[in-house]
């Protein structure tokens, strides 16, 4: 904030980018976040970028933890069916409390940042077109279908999603962050399930000034 500028008091000791907010940013505004954190916070102080990704095996702890969530599931009126929607097969989310349900499909990905198009090159996914930029950042984009009580299709507005908050990312994501004067990167993954999804977070420390 502005008082924040004048006042350089303002140091914080932990910065926490929470659940997949980090995946939602372009080149341009993923250096100037990090610069600008960077540039506030305390020597030593550390960044944590917390997401979710898809375990490579399934353990037994984490297969008991799936039939719980899918226990809580039924309790609280969801669930889910796998069904044939846009040409292959999808899960779609049924809400039986309010009668209406939901399904995600991949589609054409929009240039993250127009105004700086030599930052990035096409590339196609499935048949879909994504962007790479030149940090090695993938870009992909999907759309939503909600599904009204009536079983009419609504398709909502499509969202441009990046690939930092993915395990197999973590090298480029380290280099980005020794890039921007970062230190110590490490990866951390947590073996207990958040729903179907592991725990993950990328560590960094800011060095203290010599």
């Amino acid at each position: 904030t502005e008082e924040h500028d004048r006042d350089h008091s303002f140091a914080p000791k932990l910065v926490t980018i929470l659940g997949s907010s980090f995946g939602y940013l372009n080149k341009r505004q993923r250096d100037a976040a990090l610069k600008r954190i960077r540039e506030y916070m305390a020597p030593d102080g550390k960044i944590v970028i917390q997401f979710r990704d898809n375990p490579d095996k399934i353990t037994e702890e984490m297969r008991q933890a799936l039939e719980t969530a899918k226990m809580n599931q039924r309790f609280t009126g969801m669930r889910t069916t796998e069904e044939f929607k846009r040409g292959k097969s999808t899960t779609v989310i049924h809400d039986d409390n309010h009668h209406d349900a939901s399904y995600f499909y991949d589609c054409t990905c929009k240039p993250p940042d127009p105004e700086r198009m030599d930052w990035y090159r096409t590339s196609s996914k499935n048949g879909v077109q994504t962007f790479i930029d030149t940090d090695g950042i993938e870009y992909s984009s999907f759309g939503r279908v909600y599904i009204d009580a009536q079983g009419n299709e609504h398709d909502l507005k499509g969202t441009t999603v990046d690939s930092t908050n993915t395990r197999g990312s973590f090298n480029i994501m380290k280099k980005i962050l020794e890039d921007a004067g970062f230190a110590d990167v490490e990866l951390k993954i947590d073996d207990h399930l958040l729903g179907r999804k592991l725990n993950c977070a990328i560590v960094a420390t800011n060095p203290a000034k010599k």
